[in-house]
């Protein structure tokens, strides 16, 4: 593996969120009108845009839109890092972050994607149950490695970073990124929540980043080609959830404070009996047996 390498660029390339139809909503609607006026004007086209139920519009690399549950939005590219601080901690619901790192080689290494997924094959046959590794290449020097799929909780890209502004004809991006490789990790969900609030607003941002896409490069026995070793401070809930971690986080946000306000009026034997629980004689509550 090529150790001349250096980062280029570290960010978040995508975020999906909804935010909640009130005053809040309203506001980043408006802002989001400003973004999409700002792509027109630098030559995207307009066009009617439908998302899960939410009808609106895009341009370029801003997609938002109304539905019943209110604002649902996407920005992708720079505008995506560069308004992030802002719209994540206004989220009601954020489905997918994707977050990259751009090196770049001294030399041209068109084998760099290569022998990543080689060494990704290796570490499928002896993890079976470890992200399925596939490639994609075609005639014009393009090739991407994927580890998982788009249903995955977590879905890794590698790619050359400079045949794909090739096949756009986008020559600035071609002269921007010669000899360099796009790492993107493709969040959703249950990752995807945790990783944006850990990331909004931290002042070593892309750091973190690095951080992050280093874990998952090592846990799946990739190289990372760019220098550091992780940060410890992480955020928590980077793994599967269960139906019980679901559930259990449901209760925590939207029963406990309901519970906590009826012990404060009625008392905690009361509630217990109303839940249908008993207290043990350790203190802990029981679950009382149903009735037949």
């Amino acid at each position: 593996m090529n150790l001349s390498t250096s980062v280029l660029e570290s960010a978040i390339d995508w975020l999906s969120l909804s935010v909640a139809p009130d005053a809040d909503g309203d506001r980043v609607e408006a802002h989001m009108a400003s973004l999409l006026q700002r792509e027109q004007r630098a030559g995207a086209q307009l066009r009617p845009w439908i998302l899960a139920g939410a009808v609106g519009f895009a341009a370029g690399r801003v997609r938002y839109g109304r539905a019943k549950r209110g604002l649902i939005l996407q920005l992708s590219g720079q505008l995506a890092d560069d308004h992030a601080d802002h719209l994540i901690p206004l989220a009601a619901t954020l489905t997918r972050l994707d977050v990259a790192v751009t090196v770049k080689t001294q030399e041209p290494d068109p084998a760099h994607g290569r022998r990543q997924y080689a060494a990704a094959i290796d570490n499928y046959h002896e993890h079976p149950h470890s992200a399925r590794p596939w490639q994609v290449s075609d005639g014009d020097g393009g090739h991407t490695v994927y580890l998982g799929t788009r249903n995955s909780d977590r879905l890794l890209r590698i790619y050359d970073k400079c045949a794909e502004a090739a096949s756009r004809n986008d020559k600035e991006q071609v002269a921007k990124y010669q000899n360099c490789w796009r790492y993107e990790l493709e969040l959703h969900d249950a990752y995807a929540n945790p990783t944006a609030l850990f990331l909004a607003g931290a002042t070593n941002r892309s750091a973190l980043i690095e951080d992050e896409l280093r874990r998952y490069l090592w846990s799946h026995s990739l190289h990372v080609p760019w220098d550091g070793t992780p940060n410890p401070t992480h955020p928590g809930g980077f793994r599967r959830r269960s139906d019980l971690d679901s559930r259990l986080e449901w209760i925590g946000r939207t029963v406990a404070p309901t519970i906590r306000e009826l012990v404060t009026l009625i008392g905690r034997d009361a509630v217990m009996d109303a839940l249908g629980l008993s207290t043990s004689i350790d203190g802990g509550p029981a679950i009382d047996e149903p009735a037949e």
